[in-house]
Parts: C-alpha cells; structure tokens; sequence
C-alpha cells in the first residue's frame, strides 16, 4: 500500500544552502525549457521532449558554455524532473488542459527538490527524528515519530523537500506493507481534551499533558486561544494535529469517529442522572452531583461523550 507523508524539518545552515541552491537550479531549468521550447517550435515548428533537451543540456549546452557548470553541481534527479514537469505543463497545454506553460519565479512559485529510489539495493533511511536524503544526508525531524521508520519494514520510494515562509518541509511516498488489523470491538469510547491531562479516555485511561511528562469533543481552540491563561498550554497539546492524526488513524482501520459539538455540556452533564451542573467551575475537578454520583470530572465528560446522541461522524 503507498501512502503520502508530510513533515516539517530543521536542516543545518549547511543544509539550507544545498536546498535553496537546488531549487534555484530546477527554476532555472524549468524555465530554460520553456524558452528553449519556445524558441525552437518558432523555427522549426517541432516540439523538444524533455528528454531530448536533457540530453542537449548536458552533452551539448553546458560543454560549449562551461560557465552553466554549476547546473550539475545539484542532485540530477530533481533537475530530471524539473525538466518532466515542464514537459508535463507542455502537454496539458496541447491537449487543452491547461494554459501555456508560465516561467516560474523566485520566491513566487511551488518549487521543490526532488529525490527518488532507483536502485533496489540503495534505501532511503529513515529513523524516529530524522531522515537520510540524497545530497541532503541526515536531516532532523521537527515531528518525531511521525514518518514510518526503515525498521517498521516501510519503504520510501521517493519524495521532495520545499520551502515556505521559512520554513522547509519534507514529504514522501511510502510502500507500507500489508498489515493484519486486529478485530475490532463493537463498544466506542469516549475521548475528552484538556489542559490538566492531555486525554482522558471513557475506560479510565489518562493521559498526560505533553508539557508534563472513538468519540471526541470538539473543542473551540481558536476561542480558548485567546485566553491568555489558557493560549500557551494549547499550543503545547496541538489538539488539531491530534485531531488530524487520529482522524486518519480511524480511516485507515475502518473505525468511526463521531465529534460531538462544543456547545455539548459533557462536564456538566450527570453520567447517571442527566441533570445539568450549570455551576460547575474550571476549578471543580470532581464531579459531585445530588443523585449521589460522584466521579473525576474529565472521566464524567469522556463518558459523556462516549454515550451522546446527537454527533456527526468525521
């Protein structure tokens, strides 16, 4: 099974230098293709494939005009496929997919530096925090764990590293084998979000926070965010990567995740009776209700929001 995987990085300044060298290298290509491109269909009326002008560049072009070296002082393979997605640009344009293809600026357009697997004895490592490249070497990972590991059996086929508002991010294709998925309950469970404890789950499980150490409630971060008290241990819980994360995770072995609405008093609300705790504080860490119930409040919400009706299924 292939599946796409993208992560933010932290390269050496040494780093940086051979990434924004590369991608300034396939720029200059790409946009020397179109022009080329262009100026022979003028004369001759015949179009240049990508491969013929690779191999005009580089056995012809750069021999005659040595000051044009430094093109193949990059990784060839993300200058090759630079090349082959002009060419692709090219061909969508004739078959009236798209318009003519437009010469990429710098700082302006979706350049990226390429990398793939060609031979089958060569793999592309890749451990919890970092990540092996071509021309790049070892390459840290801002998000450990994320990527599937080289000891997991996964295998990386290719991939491409780009730059935005300063930051540089890593994604690749990977061969991920096949895996028996254990059976799975038919019971759900209840996921509640916090600031004290990052996840409290409906069968007694706690989490910590990370700062310390299926059923989800939809929490309002972009609201708690603005309460300066709060903000800062939010950002630290990355709920929405959680989100994302286990969104995915849900997907992939067929679970369903419904997400209960923020507006849901699932503190508030009485596991056993149903009455509403309207005066219940932040502060209240235990649930006391005048039925007699008395439980830890996170868990009284993760119950709650195992066994709520009203939900929409991500």
């Amino acid at each position: 099974m292939l599946k796409s995987y993208k992560t933010e990085i932290n390269p050496t300044p040494e780093q940086v230098q051979i990434i924004h060298r590369t991608i300034g290298t396939c720029r200059f290509v790409y946009n020397f293709y179109l022009a080329h491109n262009q100026e022979i269909y003028q004369k001759e009326k015949r179009f240049v494939s990508g491969m013929d002008f690779s191999k005009w560049l580089n056995n012809e072009y750069i021999p005659k005009n040595p000051e044009y070296q430094w093109i193949k002082e990059v990784s060839s393979k993300s200058v090759k496929k630079s090349i082959m997605n002009a060419e692709t640009a090219f061909k969508r344009f004739f078959k009236h997919q798209s318009r003519f293809p437009r010469f990429k600026k710098k700082g302006k357009s979706d350049v990226k530096m390429y990398f793939v697997k060609t031979d089958k004895r060569v793999v592309i490592q890749c451990e919890r925090h970092r990540i092996k490249m071509p021309t790049l070497g070892w390459v840290r990972l801002k998000e450990k764990g994320y990527l599937p590991t080289s000891k997991s059996g996964c295998l990386i086929k290719s991939g491409h590293v780009s730059m935005r508002a300063g930051r540089y991010y890593v994604s690749v294709l990977v061969d991920i084998p096949d895996i028996s998925h254990e059976e799975l309950n038919e019971f759900g469970i209840g996921i509640d979000l916090g600031v004290k404890d990052f996840a409290v789950i409906s069968n007694g499980k706690v989490y910590k926070s990370i700062n310390k150490s299926s059923n989800i409630e939809d929490l309002n971060v972009s609201g708690m965010m603005k309460n300066r008290h709060l903000s800062k241990a939010i950002v630290s819980q990355k709920f929405y990567e959680f989100r994302t994360k286990l969104e995915a995770k849900c997907k992939e072995y067929g679970i369903e995740l419904r997400v209960v609405d923020r507006w849901y008093p699932s503190s508030k609300l009485c596991h056993e009776c149903g009455q509403i705790k309207s005066d219940l504080k932040l502060s209240d860490r235990e649930y006391i209700c005048d039925c007699g119930y008395h439980m830890d409040r996170d868990l009284n919400a993760a119950l709650n929001l195992r066994d709520a009706l009203i939900y929409k299924v991500a």
